[in-house]
């Protein structure tokens, strides 16, 4: 794939609103799934998944969102300075 990522199902359903920040910046969002992730070596962690090069995957639903979370990934992916 393009996520060095292995996902495991799993019985028990997850159903959480996780909470947290990437680079400073408050994430949220909720999580629905009977998947566990794990991650594989160069995967950056990412709220909710991991990121590697260009390519970023979350657990998260909703966390886009997040004006503060959706214009600092944005910002980053164009290669601009963070705001602030």
């Amino acid at each position: 794939g393009l996520l060095d990522v292995e996902t495991n199902f799993v019985a028990e359903k997850a159903l959480r609103l996780p909470q947290g920040q990437w680079r400073g910046v408050p994430a949220a969002g909720y999580e629905i799934h009977h998947g566990r992730i794990t991650a594989g070596g160069g995967v950056e962690e990412f709220p909710g998944g991991g990121r590697s090069g260009a390519v970023f995957g979350t657990m998260w639903h909703g966390a886009f969102e997040g004006d503060a979370l959706r214009a600092s990934f944005l910002r980053e992916s164009l290669g601009l300075t963070p705001s602030g």
